[in-house]
């Protein structure tokens, strides 16, 4: 179990590669909750409030990860859901190549977040973290940086 710790404080401790975007407004954030299928973790909402975006490092495959912003998000989400592919699934981010990372909304609340290769479907869907705050906590770390 990790212990619940601001975003702010996570990603910016010291060693954390983690190049955030500046914050997301209000506004975004309402426009995203209308539009995402479910209620969105408190924790997610958190990290847009402290980064619409960014990329870095993750202790977690696929090893880096880009976090879209909300607009990103929004429209990528609504152009798989249209084509009705990744239903149950609503996605945050990637590592800049063939790797999607989300929110597994098959079964849930917490919903688990995983790695998806888009090409290969949804039976690649890999866990790489139980709930957003335990995924909040890998980002920015190298696979192999000890804990302290």
């Amino acid at each position: 179990m990790h212990v619940d710790r601001p975003v702010s404080e996570i990603l910016n401790e010291p060693g954390r590669l983690w190049t955030p975007k500046p914050p997301a407004g209000a506004d975004e954030i309402e426009q995203l909750r209308e539009s995402a299928p479910f209620d969105l973790p408190a924790k997610y909402v958190e990290l847009l409030r402290y980064c619409n975006g960014g990329e870095g490092e993750l202790d977690a495959p696929p090893l880096y990860f880009q976090l879209d912003s909300i607009a990103d998000s929004m429209k990528h989400n609504l152009i798989w859901h249209e084509k009705g592919e990744y239903t149950g699934f609503w996605f945050i981010g990637g590592n800049g190549g063939m790797e999607s990372i989300g929110f597994d909304l098959r079964e849930g609340p917490p919903w688990s977040l995983v790695m998806i290769d888009l090409i290969a479907g949804t039976e690649s869907a890999e866990r790489i973290a139980g709930d957003i705050a335990e995924f909040i906590e890998k980002i920015g770390l190298e696979a192999d940086r000890p804990r302290t």
